[in-house]
């Protein structure tokens, strides 16, 4: 498997979880996931400028800590990444 698929089936997974729960999601694959996940985004970097944009937020945010993490941006931001990802995957 490529990097980019690797993107995409991580994506999947964590928007499973996402979904599982109308609480926030804090099973230990799901951070391990999102670090996983921010980083391949960044390393491949993807055609996508939205989602670059996105990753590097959210890492920013992770770095700084708790108190970003429970922001509601970073749940937003988070859903919206997993959306582009897997919304670019169903147009090719």
């Amino acid at each position: 498997m490529n990097k980019a698929q690797d993107i995409k089936v991580i994506a999947a997974r964590m928007r499973m979880v996402l979904r599982q729960t109308e609480e926030m999601p804090m099973e230990a694959m799901f951070w391990q996931d999102l670090k996983i996940l921010l980083n391949l985004i960044l390393e491949v970097g993807v055609n996508s400028a939205d989602i670059k944009t996105i990753a590097e937020r959210l890492r920013r945010m992770l770095k700084a800590g708790k108190q970003a993490v429970l922001h509601g941006v970073f749940w937003c931001d988070l859903q919206m990444l997993i959306d582009l990802i897997l919304e670019e995957e169903e147009s090719e």
